[in-house]
């Protein structure tokens, strides 16, 4: 993907640097943002190779959910499932949610950048100028929880006892499916049998 007019107008192409180490700085001067050093080890183990149509995950045994991009600010996602996200996989309080994005290096941010596993300095972060990114990869410091968002929707998926907890909170499985269908049209309009099946397989088991 270009980013380069829709980003930061730079004539520079996005370098995938998710394999090196990176030092990340805080992008504010707030304690809720730390440094971090990430490898490419933490995303190369988490992330498939086709994020779309295949399971976006490495793990299949993982249950996730998506939204869709267009309903939502650069959070991705409402707030309610994003915290009931981290009361199940950020209990210590003390997890770090890694954020990459392929905008980032484009005018001299961090390729990765870690912000504390909660709803507020999340949406700090996505709000901000230093959060700003056309797709995302995101991945929590103990690998149990990852996001990927591109500019149609985002995926949200954790290990299955967790994330099923999670499902359950917000009325099941196949309350589940149907609101994903919901949001990409799909319960009014015939067709897309891929985006169905995709969808579908992200959370039944």
């Amino acid at each position: 993907m270009h980013c380069q007019m829709l980003c930061c107008e730079r004539p520079t192409k996005w370098r995938h640097s998710w394999g090196r180490k990176v030092a990340c700085r805080k992008p504010f001067p707030d304690p809720c943002f730390e440094e971090v050093q990430v490898s490419e080890e933490l995303f190369s183990r988490t992330f498939s190779a086709q994020m779309y149509p295949d399971f976006p995950f490495l793990d299949r045994s993982w249950l996730a959910v998506a939204f869709e991009r267009n309903a939502y600010d650069n959070t991705r996602m409402p707030s309610e499932f994003f915290s009931r996200v981290a009361g199940e996989f950020n209990v210590s309080r003390s997890r770090r949610l890694l954020i990459g994005g392929d905008c980032f290096e484009l005018d001299g941010r961090p390729a990765v950048q870690g912000v504390e596993f909660d709803w507020i300095a999340y949406e700090q972060f996505m709000l901000s100028p230093d959060g700003f990114s056309l797709e995302y990869k995101m991945v929590s410091d103990d690998g149990e929880l990852a996001i990927w968002a591109d500019p149609e929707l985002t995926v949200v998926g954790g290990v299955a006892n967790k994330m099923g907890r999670v499902v359950s909170q917000f009325g099941g499985v196949a309350s589940n499916v149907r609101g994903m269908y919901e949001q990409f049209f799909l319960d009014t309009h015939a067709g897309n049998e891929d985006l169905r099946k995709y969808l579908r397989d992200l959370v039944v088991r």
